[in-house]
């Protein structure tokens, strides 16, 4: 799992639209793909922020948002993406409604909270990709996610479904994975290797 910090704590809050996109490839049944909680602890019981994505037991995707002034909401796609077959996911809140869609097609649409998604407490706290954390982004990496995620983006801003095509089909179209192993801290010395070998 990583974690992405944030120099301005204002920097990943969102006071309407909003959305998530990445792509991801997994035989898993559930885990947190890309999650941020808010509030460090500080805050009364179910008045901290949390947006992420995740999947559910059943191998499909899971959207879901928390906002301290009007609570939770969430939506479930009808498709299945642990497969292990590279798909592509976009979460968004568009107004009052929370919307996936997968591999360019909308999957879910049901309404949620359309309150501030905020730092409630001045502390930076995470993204988290891989995971999430429990206690106001203050607690332990948890609900761990066992698959590959690549190109994670946070934008504030909604997408038409033309452009979550166009999105798609770029990525799809482009998607060259290359990693590398590495024995030390700065990976000095270890080159990266792509689906060609190169």
């Amino acid at each position: 799992h990583s974690n992405v910090g944030e120099a301005d704590p204002i920097s990943l809050s969102f006071a309407g639209d909003f959305a998530i996109s990445l792509w991801t490839r997994t035989t898993a049944t559930s885990g947190n793909l890309v999650f941020r909680y808010e509030c460090g602890g500080a805050c009364p019981p179910g008045s901290d922020t949390f947006y992420g994505f995740s999947i559910l037991g059943s191998g499909a995707p899971l959207f879901e948002i928390r906002s301290p002034t009007d609570g939770s909401g969430s939506v479930s796609s009808s498709m299945y993406i642990n497969n292990n077959t590279w798909h592509h996911l976009l979460g968004q809140r568009q107004g009052a409604r929370l919307i996936i869609y997968v591999d360019g097609f909308l999957t879910a649409n049901g309404s949620g909270p359309t309150g501030v998604l905020k730092d409630d407490d001045g502390n930076s706290d995470p993204l988290t990709i891989g995971s999430s954390r429990t206690a106001g982004g203050a607690g332990a990496p948890n609900s761990f996610f066992n698959g590959t995620i690549d190109e994670v983006a946070v934008w504030n801003r909604s997408f038409s479904p033309t452009e979550v095509q166009d999105m798609y089909k770029r990525g799809h179209s482009n998607l060259s994975v290359q990693v590398r192993s590495c024995d030390d801290s700065s990976c000095s010395g270890e080159p990266f290797v792509g689906p060609d070998n190169t």
